[in-house]
């Protein structure tokens, strides 16, 4: 974790207690959070708009796929007919 206690904090009681009133005053374990959360937001947005981006793309070439075969049925009644 991002917030994990620096080595001199574990190795000195003064820094120790030095890091755990800053990190209260600083309220870094709240903000964390807030960041985590935002972060995980943001990153569920862009899953959705990259799943919007790729079904629009794989809608497109179901169309084209669907006036290939009306564009062969077409050519095949021509041949046919004349």
């Amino acid at each position: 974790m991002i917030l994990d206690k620096p080595d001199i904090a574990w190795e000195n009681e003064l820094y120790d207690q030095l890091y755990q009133k800053l990190a209260r005053y600083y309220e870094l374990s709240r903000r964390y959070k807030n960041v985590t959360t935002k972060l995980d937001h943001a990153f569920e947005v862009a899953s959705v708009l990259l799943e919007i981006h790729s079904e629009s793309k794989a809608n497109f070439l179901e169309w084209m796929i669907i006036l290939l075969f009306v564009l062969e049925i077409v050519i095949s009644l021509i041949e046919k007919l004349f």
